[in-house]
């Protein structure tokens, strides 16, 4: 079902025939779905969405010429997520843990 609703969020920004998305009608899309403060991962699955589809419709219409505008590394690998700091008590938790004193002296 998330499938078909991403579909229908890019038909709401592009209303162009399918066979002239090119690449720029996706980075629009991207930065549109971006500038809404979704979550990287709510992209990242639109945009895999996308191509998915893309693919479809070129082997669907028999024209295998036919390139798919989304270009995932580009379209959906820009933002990385942010490692996040742990929490004191759980850095003492792990450090409790820790026994020998080679792997103390990695972690300390």
């Amino acid at each position: 079902m998330d499938y078909l609703s991403d579909l229908r969020q890019f038909r709401n920004v592009c209303q162009k025939p399918w066979r002239e998305i090119d690449m720029h009608d996706i980075d629009q899309f991207v930065d549109q779905q971006r500038s809404g403060n979704l979550k990287p991962a709510t992209i990242r699955r639109r945009v895999a969405a996308l191509k998915t589809f893309f693919d479809f419709m070129a082997e669907e219409s028999g024209d295998l010429s036919w390139r798919n505008p989304v270009r995932f590394k580009h379209h959906a690998g820009a933002e990385k997520r942010v490692p996040r700091d742990l929490h004191d008590d759980d850095i003492e938790r792990v450090w409790q843990q820790i026994a020998s004193a080679r792997d103390r002296a990695w972690f300390g």
